[in-house]
């Protein structure tokens, strides 16, 4: 199965860090494919190990979600001081 660069949501990523961890919680090899989703999300990852890389991309959506909500405070701040006009 191949995916085309760019398909991935936050959420779909961390799904497949979060089965690459929980395998290895449970001493067992990750799914190549979810290692290879992984690695086509982040190239820069290839030298990493599977729970680093996991890791990594959790953290990277935490951040991303972070930013999105800030944005999204920023927003709303911005219109309720205009409709306070």
């Amino acid at each position: 199965m191949t995916y085309p660069r760019g398909a991935f949501v936050t959420t779909d990523k961390t799904a497949v860090a979060l089965r690459i961890l929980g395998a290895i919680n449970k001493r067992q090899h990750p799914e190549e494919k979810d290692i290879a989703l992984l690695r086509a999300y982040c190239p820069d990852t290839r030298d990493l190990a599977p729970d680093e890389m996991a890791c990594l991309v959790i953290q990277q959506s935490i951040q991303e979600r972070h930013k999105a909500r800030e944005n999204d405070t920023d927003s709303s701040e911005g219109l309720s001081l205009r409709a306070g006009k």
